[in-house]
């Protein structure tokens, strides 16, 4: 049986075993790896910004995350994304919820919330 089949079999349910569905997986895995491919990330939706959300924001990879409130979106740059945080604007912003270990850093954030 091949890996196609296998994986046939577990996108229409057509009853293979737990095993040969882990086998398919696994397959699977050790394919993308070897070609260099991973798993895309849905990006962070910029319509989930609200005006008085904490936010976490920066101009460029190398300046510290700062937490301030969100105001709101400016589209009028012709170079990018602007938000607006404590009445600056900035070209990076992330939700502050579920990034707290980043305030103070300049570490990257999840690639996720990347939308710049």
């Amino acid at each position: 049986m091949t890996d196609i089949e296998l994986l046939k079999g577990l996108l229409y349910g057509s009853g293979f075993t737990d095993e040969q569905i882990e086998e398919a997986l696994k397959k699977t895995k050790e394919i993308a790896e070897k070609k260099g491919l991973r798993k895309i990330q849905p990006h962070y939706d910029i319509s989930n910004f609200h005006a008085g959300m904490p936010v976490l924001v920066r101009d460029k990879n190398s300046r510290k995350w700062c937490y301030l409130l969100y105001s709101h979106y400016d589209n009028t740059y012709e170079d990018g994304l602007c938000f607006n945080a404590g009445s600056v604007d900035w070209r990076q912003c992330i939700p502050f919820e579920g990034n707290e270990h980043l305030l103070g850093t300049n570490e990257l954030c999840d690639e996720q919330y990347i939308n710049w």
